[in-house]
């Protein structure tokens, strides 16, 4: 009787155990299965690949290459000579930035700034123009690290990368000189190409400091409200901001196949 009373409880014991160890291996890959996803390979990977951030970007200087003021010789290299120190002003920012589990990232940008330029001081003070304008855009960028990041080989905090995309640039100009230019447009609409080079140090886990330097090319020559005769090129936006990047999605940490790069 005692055998066998002691063998029911045996019994007993490695239901209960067994039961209780389904129970929390199907708790487990509950919350596993919340936060990964099972890939091809086998492996957990997140079930939006990649890290999705929020970036603000300012502090810095930018310049609008116009048809308004400038320096007092003619331009050279390209015109990025033709600038006027005293007219430098700032762009601003915001957007989201999506890195891709490899090399290749995307990020769309809203930018704001207000701009000055004048005649006076210039090699063509004697026309005696001056404006304002309120510029903004919208850009889908796309970029390509080729040197660190959050998916790089080795573990490196620094991330370089090049990025160009397309926009669509809203200006309101007005005409603050003693001269009205002739045909000057108080409004425009159009295509912006940006391309740069930009730098991101992850400074924690969520946030990332860096500076990005890049021109916007405008397919317009009336981001000034002006369009002059002796205009060779359309206007074009320079820019050297400090950027703040806040994580919002995605991790690295903990995953073997944390990288499909090359390098």
């Amino acid at each position: 009787m005692k055998k066998i009373l002691l063998l029911t409880l045996l019994v007993l014991f490695f239901v209960d155990g067994t039961n209780a160890q389904r129970k929390s291996k199907q708790h487990a890959v509950k919350i596993k299965s919340s936060v990964l996803i099972e890939g091809k390979d086998g492996l957990y990977v997140p079930p939006i690949p990649g890290l999705l951030y929020v970036m603000v970007s300012g502090l810095g200087p930018a310049y609008l290459f116009g048809d308004v003021g400038g320096s007092l010789q003619e331009q050279a290299l390209f015109g990025a000579n033709d600038w006027d120190v005293l007219n430098t002003r700032f762009l601003f920012s915001l957007g989201t930035h999506h890195i891709f589990p490899n090399h290749l990232a995307v990020k769309f940008s809203l930018y704001y700034g207000r701009f000055a330029g004048t005649d006076a001081n210039s090699r063509n003070a004697v026309r005696e123009y001056a404006f304002q304008s309120n510029i903004f855009t919208g850009a889908l960028q796309g970029e390509y690290i080729f040197w660190g990041g959050p998916y790089s080989r080795f573990k490196n905090p620094h991330c370089l990368y090049f990025f160009a995309g397309i926009g669509l640039m809203s200006s309101n100009s007005i005409s603050t000189g003693l001269v009205i230019p002739p045909n000057f447009r108080n409004s425009a609409l159009a295509p912006v190409i940006p391309i740069g080079i930009g730098y991101q140090f992850q400074f924690t886990d969520k946030l990332s400091f860096g500076a990005e330097f890049g021109w916007h090319y405008i397919e317009s020559d009336y981001a000034d409200g002006v369009h002059t005769i002796n205009s060779k090129s359309n206007d074009a936006l320079s820019f050297l901001s400090l950027t703040l990047a806040y994580k919002i999605y995605g991790s690295v940490d903990g995953l073997k196949n944390r990288c499909n790069c090359q390098w």
